[in-house]
């Protein structure tokens, strides 16, 4: 799970098409929006940037198995700026409680979905 948040506040800094799927199963509503928002970015040649971004409070549900592992957490973010060009544009800071699923698949751990808690 820490992997895949830092791996898209990456994508965030430097867009880059294609690290999402690789990560996360095909049926990931939440993964295939975050993907468009990286293509979004590429295809407007821009970027953000983001003063704190913390995870914390992490839990793992009780009705979790062995093969398909349900996370709660607190997602912080805050100082988002959206950058394209010369233009800067604050966007309204995150602080919320969410929830992942990671499964267990032939390919290794990936991300089954990500939403609220």
């Amino acid at each position: 799970m820490k992997f895949y948040w830092e791996t898209l506040g990456s994508l965030d800094k430097r867009p880059k098409s294609g690290v999402i799927p690789r990560l996360s199963a095909s049926s990931c509503e939440a993964c295939k929006m975050q993907e468009e928002a990286v293509r979004a970015l590429l295809h407007t040649d821009a970027h953000y940037e983001v003063k704190s971004d913390v995870i914390s409070r992490l839990t793992v549900r009780p009705d979790s198995t062995a093969d398909s592992v349900v996370v709660r957490f607190h997602e912080r973010s805050t100082g988002r700026v959206r950058v394209e060009g010369e233009e800067r544009s604050a966007e309204g800071d995150i602080d919320q409680d969410s929830a992942m699923r990671v499964d267990w698949t032939p390919r290794g751990w990936v991300i089954g979905e990500v939403g609220a808690k």
